[in-house]
């Protein structure tokens, strides 16, 4: 599971940079895609992180399973939203430069991308903290 975890991190980075060129074309995007870009690229790090320490988690095959699938489905779904925002011209708090979201795009975004792009994070995060408590578990090291 942890290998899988660090495949999927090192997938969203890639998604991350291939999002950079939005920013290098230039044109009325770029501050969505450097929006992306810097999203996926954090994103990224986090589900690289849980990977690192996914064996050290004192975790229940279940609770591990969740956090698996909650911090990868994280990085997919925020480069789905950002690819999303960015097309269709969603004005953020940064890259919007003080536009008011409207349209049924923006209603998309803030009602069905944002709820699950807000609750994703608390969840894993709340599963590694927990996970650290205690004593890791003995593993066998290869030498």
């Amino acid at each position: 599971m942890r290998r899988a975890i660090l495949r999927h991190g090192f997938v969203v980075l890639l998604l991350g940079l291939l999002s950079g060129f939005g920013v290098a074309a230039g044109g009325p995007l770029a501050r969505g895609w450097l929006g992306t870009h810097l999203t996926l690229m954090l994103t990224a790090v986090f589900i690289v992180l849980v990977g690192l320490v996914f064996e050290d988690l004192v975790l229940s095959p279940r609770q591990r399973s969740v956090l698996a699938v909650a911090v990868v489905a994280d990085g997919y779904w925020g480069a789905l939203a950002g690819v999303f925002a960015t097309v269709l011209r969603i004005p953020g708090p940064v890259s919007g430069g003080g536009a008011t979201p409207s349209g049924w795009p923006a209603t998309v975004f803030f009602g069905v991308f944002l709820p699950v792009l807000t609750i994703l994070p608390f969840v894993f995060t709340g599963l590694v903290l927990y996970g650290l408590r205690g004593r890791a578990p003995a593993r066998e090291h290869a030498e």
